[in-house]
């Protein structure tokens, strides 16, 4: 999940730009389809871990792990509805997991920015974009020096039991501005699509062959090397420039990856990916995203035997978690993230409609909400 925003950030300002271009509201086609689904769900299960989940199991671990969570949440609710977790109460973050959706929605407010520079005066906002990658790389090399830092976040037992009691979690790992390197590079690849797209351009075969040999191992060698540091004492400064790179570098390569599929290459690939199962996954992944948070640590505060580690128990609870992960988020969507869509898109139809219409034409604009909370899950 770490660098995911790319897709989210060159997605969002592709169809910016396409909307300065054609005139469309901004708070109908980007505030309306993004923010207004999120906030409803996400309060939903904020107020679920603030109340109810505390009252649902027990066990020896059952306060130090869901007890916390309830106390942390209690007290931070309104900065995660506000999107200023991963700066304001870090060491009192709600749902450790939702520092993501904080660091995208920051970058999502800002970008109507960017993009209206790329579209008025592309050459100022291509410097501008790049200015902030650069900036952010600095930003993080300087602070992983300076302060000893590792190089990314460690997943050792003490981390695991508690993220957010981590140093790195909260100076390294959930800042915005140390992210921003893979946000503005989205950027740049979704101002790269609408141009190739408005100038009808197309990519040679060997070029993009040339982008999959550069990707696939360059994406396999950031994880790689990643393990290094477990394993030895590494120098800072070979440790902060690891810091600094990894996240862009990946970042460069899915943009490619994804500029390249989306423009019709490798269509067995791309088959694969528009796979309906697929496809209905994908739509149920921002509730799976603050919901499976619930289902480790109901396992985690419950247990009353030691369980022994073995790769049948690691695949079975790998295998468990995710049916359980989706089944939760099936529900929740049908519940609450997919009648709030429907409605926000019946409510966008009906104030974008002419006031004169044939009957025939108010017929077909009456949509059944039931229908439509179906077809958006589906």
């Amino acid at each position: 999940m770490d660098n995911n925003g790319i897709s989210i950030g060159g997605r969002t300002d592709l169809i910016l730009l396409e909307n300065f271009l054609t005139g469309s509201s901004y708070v109908d086609q980007i505030l309306g389809p993004v923010v207004i689904p999120v906030l409803p769900t996400y309060a939903v299960v904020i107020a679920f871990y603030c109340t109810l989940f505390i009252k649902l199991g027990s066990g020896p671990l059952w306060q130090h792990r869901v007890g916390v969570e309830q106390e942390r949440c209690t007290t931070s609710w309104w900065a995660n509805l506000l999107f200023i977790n991963n700066y304001v109460n870090t060491d009192k973050i709600c749902m450790f997991q939702s520092w993501f959706i904080t660091c995208d929605m920051n970058f999502f407010i800002f970008s109507p920015v960017l993009t209206w520079f790329l579209w008025q005066k592309p050459k100022l906002g291509l410097t501008l974009v790049f200015s902030l990658i650069i900036s952010s790389i600095i930003v993080v090399f300087t602070k992983v020096y300076i302060d000893n830092l590792d190089a990314m976040y460690m997943i050792y037992l003490k981390a695991l039991k508690d993220p957010v009691s981590h140093a790195t979690f909260k100076t390294l790992y959930i800042p915005g501005h140390m992210r921003a390197s893979s946000y503005f590079i989205g950027t740049l690849a979704g101002y790269y699509k609408f141009q190739i797209k408005e100038n009808d351009h197309k990519i040679s075969r060997n070029y993009v062959k040339i982008g999959w040999i550069f990707s696939i191992p360059t994406m396999i060698i950031s994880l790689a090397t990643g393990y290094i540091f477990y394993l030895y004492d590494v120098h800072q400064l070979l440790t902060a420039l690891y810091a600094a790179l990894y996240h862009p570098l990946w970042s460069i390569c899915i943009a490619w990856i994804i500029i390249v599929l989306s423009l019709g290459h490798e269509p067995l690939i791309n088959s694969f990916l528009s796979w309906r199962p697929l496809t209905i996954l994908a739509k149920l992944s921002f509730c799976v995203y603050i919901s499976h948070g619930i289902i480790q640590m109901y396992t985690a505060g419950s247990i009353r035997t030691p369980t022994h580690v073995s790769i049948f128990n690691l695949g079975y609870k790998t295998v468990a978690d995710i049916v359980l992960g989706y089944t939760l988020a099936f529900i929740l969507s049908m519940v609450y993230e997919s009648p709030v869509i429907a409605l926000e898109k019946l409510l966008l139809q009906k104030g974008s409609m002419p006031p004169k219409k044939e009957n025939t034409e108010k017929q077909n604009n009456n949509i059944d909400l039931s229908t439509e909370i179906v077809t958006e899950i589906l």
